[in-house]
């Protein structure tokens, strides 16, 4: 089926979309700076939290119904679904909570892509505490991609991380490519977490 955001909460963009345990879709608008949701029965979506943040990016949901966590351009929020509120995540001294293109959700640890001052990007697990109001630990992960990457995408399946990366590629590779039309190169890699 296709869902539509309720008129009045109009206008909209989806950024990011993730599921709770329990089967609740949630949204990440990043135009109104909210996230919306619904249930499996549910036939649109509707506001489930407001977030005073700038530049939402990206959503997960975590191993349980209550909490989900958002980045943003200066850092991350943990959502309590229940109460409906957002608070900021604190990290230790020098560990750097912006800037994350995606983030995802994965034994209390949220994986990430951080865009550089550069353009680049590199993998940073972030582990919270049992709480999930706290980063403990930040651990950089042996793989990044190249400034001028396109945009990346990813998802978990066990303990395994899949993202996927779009970049342009030369025309001159493909013999029949037609002229004026861009040709994009699309990597899918695997990162073992544990």
């Amino acid at each position: 089926g296709v869902f539509e955001a309720a008129t009045d909460l109009q206008p909209v963009r989806f950024a990011d979309v993730t599921v709770t345990p329990s089967g609740t879709v949630l949204v990440l608008d990043d135009v109104g700076r909210r996230v919306l949701g619904f249930r499996s029965k549910a036939r649109t979506l509707a506001e489930m939290v407001r977030l005073e943040v700038e530049g939402p990016t990206s959503l997960a949901a975590s191993g349980d119904d209550q909490v989900a966590y958002v980045a943003h351009r200066d850092g991350l929020v943990r959502l309590d679904l229940a109460t409906r509120k957002a608070a900021a995540i604190a990290g230790p001294d020098g560990v750097d909570l912006a800037h994350f293109e995606w983030i995802r959700w994965h034994r209390y640890t949220l994986v990430d892509a951080q865009v550089t001052p550069n353009g680049a990007r590199r993998f940073v697990p972030l582990r919270l505490n049992r709480t999930g109001r706290r980063v403990t630990e930040a651990t950089l992960i042996d793989a990044s991609l190249p400034a001028g990457s396109g945009p990346t995408f990813a998802t978990i399946a066990g303990d395994d991380l899949y993202y996927l990366v779009t970049r342009s590629a030369e025309s001159g590779l493909l013999p029949d490519h037609a002229p004026g039309r861009e040709i994009v190169d699309v990597l899918v890699q695997r990162i073992r977490l544990r």
